[in-house]
C-alpha cells in the first residue's frame, strides 16, 4: 500500500512540474505576442486605430442587436 502511495505522490509531483513548465511557456508566448502587437501598433498607428474602431463598431452592433431582440413589445395589452 505504501508503494502505491509513493507512486501516486511521484506521479502528482511530475504532473505539477509539467504544468508549471507549460504555464511558463504559455506566459512567455503571450508576452511575446503582446510585444509584437505593441510594436506593430507603434509602427502603424493609423491602422491600429482603424482596427480598434472597426472592432468597437462590430461590438456595439452585436450588443445592440442582442439587446433589441430581447426587448419587450412596447404596447402590450394586459386583459
Amino acid at each position: 500500500m505504501a508503494q502505491i502511495s509513493k507512486r501516486a505522490k511521484t506521479l502528482a509531483e511530475s504532473q505539477a512540474e509539467g504544468l508549471e513548465t507549460r504555464s511558463r511557456d504559455v506566459a512567455r508566448y503571450v508576452r511575446d505576442e503582446g510585444g509584437a502587437l505593441a510594436q506593430t501598433a507603434r509602427e502603424h498607428p493609423t491602422a491600429a486605430a482603424g482596427t480598434l474602431l472597426v472592432i468597437a463598431a462590430l461590438a456595439f452592433t452585436a450588443g445592440f442587436l442582442m439587446g433589441s431582440s430581447s426587448a419587450q413589445p412596447r404596447y402590450q395589452r394586459f386583459w
